[in-house]
């Protein structure tokens, strides 16, 4: 059994149905861009556009049967849509049920499960809102959280180091699945700016989501194809790898930027001497990476992420057939989660007003 340290840890938990909190967007109600073997995407329906559903700062969506769960920065926090009707829940504050600042939501079971990750805990509610349970954090740090039947999946990062590892929680029990490194830290400094160290730009670095079967499927950076892994068995087969590589662009360049390099700190715009440098002298390569991230699809197999939602993300399935299918958002889209039978994706419009489409899953 694996001890863990009580500090040095970062933990990211990650669910079945769980999507990546989405960042920005542009061109509400267009619809997705169609290109020459991607599937074209029907709009099925536009959620948060009328007075009393709108949606401020979306975190992450989950598919709940025929409902679609949101989770946002602003209280009410947690958002129910089915079909034409909507609820919501979730006050500020630090007691039973609050939140100070959720940033992840899974579904399990048919209960609702939120990450705070000011508050280090996991609040459970059933369907309706009502609350159920609270599950501290403490000492761990947690970026994202996938739920598996009875086990929880951590991706642990050692502090200050490019270690990493996933594990496995049952009760309290945690064991390490696999260790694997990332690339040695990129350091950017200019006078005038405080210091940042992150990834080099679009360098391949290691993906893994789990399956709805509860296996893991892992890219390592390197390799031609999607290992799948089983928690106690090691290696239990292989998904093809989709084909094709895509440009590294000023649109993408851009973007890198802007995540990595905060616009202010404490209301001060302190990075500008650092933006402005790092635009001069940090290398991006011609291409990105064949895999971006990894995102389960609730029926079989892997969708996985091509480009960036700065030229429209492009996702490819993979699964037990090989790869088959494909679709591209609009520009500044990004995929929030893939039910059985609909995408959920974040747009911003010019205005910054923020609505979670939901597209008629393309068939593979």
């Amino acid at each position: 059994m694996m001890q863990i340290p009580r500090r040095g840890f970062a933990i990211g938990v990650l669910l079945v149905l769980g999507a990546s909190a989405a960042l920005f967007a542009h061109g509400a109600d267009r619809p997705a861009v169609r290109e020459r073997g991607d599937a074209a995407l029907e709009l099925a329906a536009v959620l948060g556009r009328t007075e009393g559903t709108e949606l401020f700062k979306v975190k992450a969506a989950a598919f709940l049967d025929s409902s679609l769960v949101v989770l946002t920065g602003a209280d009410p926090f947690v958002h129910v849509f089915t079909g034409g009707r909507h609820r919501a829940w979730g006050a500020k504050g630090n007691g039973p049920g609050e939140f100070a600042g959720p940033e992840d939501l899974s579904i399990q079971d048919g209960r609702i499960l939120v990450r705070d990750g000011t508050l280090e805990k996991i609040v459970t509610f059933d369907a309706g809102g009502r609350y159920l349970a609270t599950r501290a954090l403490r000492p761990y740090v947690v970026n994202r959280f996938f739920v598996q039947g009875g086990d929880t999946l951590l991706g642990l990062s050692a502090h200050q180091q490019s270690t990493r590892a996933i594990a496995r929680v049952h009760g309290a029990r945690v064991d390490t699945l696999m260790r694997y490194s990332l690339p040695e830290p990129l350091r950017l400094s200019a006078p005038g700016s405080p210091s940042l160290s992150t990834t080099p730009p679009y360098a391949p670095v290691p993906h893994w989501a789990v399956l709805r079967d509860g296996r893991i499927a892992y890219w390592d950076g390197r390799s031609t194809e999607i290992a799948l892994l089983r928690a106690g068995t090691g290696r239990v087969g292989a998904l093809a790898l989709p084909g094709g590589r895509f440009p590294v662009g000023a649109a993408e360049r851009d973007e890198w930027l802007n995540q990595e390099i905060p616009q202010s700190f404490m209301g001060r715009r302190l990075f500008e001497p650092l933006r402005a440098r790092a635009r001069e002298t940090v290398e991006f390569p011609r291409s990105l990476p064949p895999v971006l991230d990894l995102m389960p699809d609730p029926v079989e197999g892997v969708w996985v992420r091509q480009t960036t939602a700065a030229s429209g993300e492009r996702w490819s399935w993979t699964g037990r057939g090989g790869v088959a299918g494909s679709f591209r958002l609009p520009t500044g889209a990004r995929l929030l989660a893939v039910g059985r039978q609909q995408l959920a994706v974040l747009v911003k419009d010019a205005d910054e007003v923020e609505t979670v489409q939901l597209y008629r899953k393309p068939a593979r």
